[in-house]
């Protein structure tokens, strides 16, 4: 589930069992380009919810870059 004000930069990994759920909240960033980032990422974001009945929550304003968020139970942001 997206909210309002979601931004994809580039293509992330999303990876989601049919029983999982992921929920992305309001005016939230997730980058995978290093392109004029002061940091380099040699990564895209992966999220990962493959296991029945995980979650994955992020919450309102947050700014992702590349990373790996991979639930086996709950996982809040």
């Amino acid at each position: 589930m997206l909210n309002k004000g979601v931004l994809f930069k580039k293509m992330s990994h999303i990876l989601i069992n049919n029983k999982a759920k992921i929920k992305i909240e309001k005016n939230t960033f997730i980058n995978s380009s290093n392109y004029q980032y002061h940091i380099n990422m040699y990564s895209r974001v992966k999220l990962y919810a493959n296991m029945p009945n995980t979650e994955i929550i992020i919450g309102n304003n947050c700014r992702i870059h590349g990373t790996c968020i991979n639930a086996s139970n709950k996982i809040i942001a």
